[in-house]
């Protein structure tokens, strides 16, 4: 090959040399700069697998082991509140709590409105037998409160503790009065709940009671 002949050839070379650099540079900029590259590697601290991808959370989420009923869940004219022993439950709102004399368990909440309507509730340690405890204690009520007539005593069970519900009337100064508490053991400690109103008010009365006993913790 004349020498003319390869001069020509190396510079066509190094001219196809120099070209192909400047194409790689140019796509090195371009990915650095915006570009998507399936090997690019993920931010520092974040795992490669599945489970790194969010997903959506329901905006109604169950919250586990509340240790007071949350306002969510309650009716809208109740109140959560705190009681003795490590005590939750809920009670109307508004209603006025004070401690009960004489029993340092309890706690009583009374409607400003109807004075002769009013709850109770609370926990305190308790040994024995929770039924024979209570008719026991059903004997010495009978003697001391007018008119007592007993409509049940019976065992049951609340939230999976063994309990008791325990419904009578007296009469009282303002009239015929109807009572029913739930009483349950757990770890050692008895926990109540207790509503009294007038007989003509029970109706009321029954769905509140309810409604804090649904609402009780532990």
């Amino acid at each position: 090959m004349p020498a003319s002949n390869a001069r020509l050839a190396l510079i066509v070379a190094a001219a196809n040399l120099t070209a192909c650099a400047l194409v790689g540079t140019v796509l090195l900029v371009t990915t650095a700069s915006g570009g998507t590259p399936q090997s690019q590697p993920p931010p520092a601290g974040q795992p490669t697998t599945a489970s790194s991808v969010p997903t959506a959370v329901p905006s109604s989420t169950t919250q586990s082991s509340s240790s007071s009923p949350t306002p969510s869940t309650l009716p809208d004219n109740f109140q959560p509140v705190a009681g003795p022993a490590g005590f939750h439950t809920a009670i109307p709102a508004g209603w006025t709590t004070s401690p009960v004399r004489d029993s340092p368990g309890a706690t009583q909440a009374t409607d400003p409105a109807k004075p002769t309507r009013f709850v109770r509730y609370g926990g305190a340690s308790a040994d024995g037998e929770i039924l024979k405890s209570h008719v026991d204690y059903e004997k010495a009520t009978s003697k001391r409160l007018a008119g007592f007539a007993r409509s049940q005593l019976r065992e049951m069970t609340l939230h999976g503790n063994e309990a008791i519900t325990w419904d009578f009337e007296w009469t009282a100064p303002e009239g015929l009065r109807h009572v029913r508490s739930v009483y349950w053991r757990k770890s050692g400690i008895e926990y109540f709940c207790y509503a009294s109103s007038l007989a003509s008010e029970w109706q009321e009365m029954d769905s509140i009671l309810t409604t804090m006993t649904d609402n009780a913790k532990p």
